[in-house]
């Protein structure tokens, strides 16, 4: 009889134990269930992700062949603009040397206008002076 109790108790002892067994294996299928659910989700955020990047990316290879494009195009009228400073500048200074050459060539006239001045002076004076004499 001794035996059938230690069965008896041998047998509650593993209905016990298959029964916390079962309860843990019940939270642990839950616990994967509830992953499962998490990772279907991120799955699905990451292909939006994915999709948003892929048409960054796009959009962003579009701006930049469109700026290098525009560069390329203003690269002449830059060009142009550097001709024309270069016209401008020589122009300056062919202007430049007109003024001076004018200048020193006027300084060299106005020396001369003085002297012819001071000559008509003198003559009018000579004039004045002789008829003075033939008046008086």
């Amino acid at each position: 009889m001794l035996v059938y109790i230690g069965i008896l108790l041998i047998a509650v002892s593993f209905a016990v134990i298959v029964f916390y067994l079962v309860r843990i294996l019940h939270s642990v299928n839950g616990a994967v269930n509830s992953l499962e659910h998490s990772v279907d989700q991120l799955e699905g955020q990451m292909e939006e992700i994915t999709g948003g990047s892929k048409h960054l990316v796009k959009e962003t290879s579009h701006i930049v062949d469109d700026i290098h494009h525009k560069l390329h195009s203003t690269s002449g009228l830059v060009q142009t603009l550097q001709h024309v400073g270069g016209l401008l500048d020589h122009a300056n200074r062919t202007i430049n040397r007109s003024a001076d050459h004018f200048s020193s060539h006027a300084n060299g006239q106005s020396k001369q206008i003085v002297k012819l001045v001071k000559w008509g002076n003198a003559a009018f004076r000579i004039y004045k002076e002789k008829n003075k004499r033939k008046e008086g």
